[in-house]
């Protein structure tokens, strides 16, 4: 099966700058109490470089050359029952009590064809460091799966879902599996440009969303020390 990742390595060095920038993001988020949000789910933004958008939690961006973290939406919005505000609607049916959070760019991009702002290296390196801290400050565990009786939801065929079992973090393309939309979302099923006449299969994108796990964890051990 062919690899969908890349140049992605998930053993190599931690890139100091994002440790230092997700250290600084920490400051940013607010308290939310323990247990009220559980789940964390990533995607592409589907715009720009230095675009960002507030259906999201949170986004890392280019700035003046720089990638940097940048919070888009008040987390408390999907914690349930903190307030009655507007969730950030970053995964259809998945917004209480978790974080979306996104990378920019990737605006008009196919699986063969990334675009002109296509997903960058060091921007995965700050998407992983950046799932790590929130995951950190809101006691979601990297390595875990979601526990009974979690929660439900109707899928794109009416079917009942249950959240429980599922990784705590999730790319959107995963979810678009689980869910059944597969054709219309497929945020971080692989992490570079397919070659021609290769298609994005399911497997693909569990092994891009098992390779950024496994990179999140690595980032959260280091920012917990």
């Amino acid at each position: 099966m062919y690899s969908p990742i890349g140049a992605f390595d998930v053993s190599a060095p931690l890139l100091q700058s994002a440790l230092d920038a997700a250290k600084e993001f920490a400051k940013k988020l607010p308290g939310i109490t323990r247990g009220l949000i559980t789940r964390i789910y990533l995607h592409w933004a589907v715009e720009p470089f230095g675009c960002t958008d507030g259906q999201y939690n949170a986004e890392v961006d280019l700035e003046d050359g720089a990638w940097v973290m940048v919070l888009t939406h008040d987390p408390r919005d999907n914690a349930p029952g903190v307030d009655n505000n507007a969730e950030a609607s970053h995964t259809w049916h998945r917004n209480t009590g978790a974080l979306g959070i996104a990378i920019s760019g990737m605006d008009g991009a196919t699986a063969t064809n990334f675009g002109p702002d296509g997903v960058q290296l060091h921007e995965l390196e700050y998407l992983c460091a950046l799932a790590a801290i929130c995951a950190i400050m809101y006691r979601v565990d990297t390595n875990g799966t979601v526990p009974a009786p979690g929660s439900d939801h109707a899928d794109n065929n009416d079917a009942n879902v249950n959240t429980t079992g599922e990784h705590n973090i999730l790319t959107h393309g995963e979810c678009a599996v689980i869910d059944a939309y597969p054709t219309e979302r497929w945020d971080l099923g692989c992490l570079h440009a397919l070659p021609e006449g290769v298609q994005l299969t399911p497997e693909m994108r569990s092994e891009s969303g098992d390779a950024l796990r496994a990179r999140i964890h690595l980032y959260a051990e280091a920012l917990k020390v």
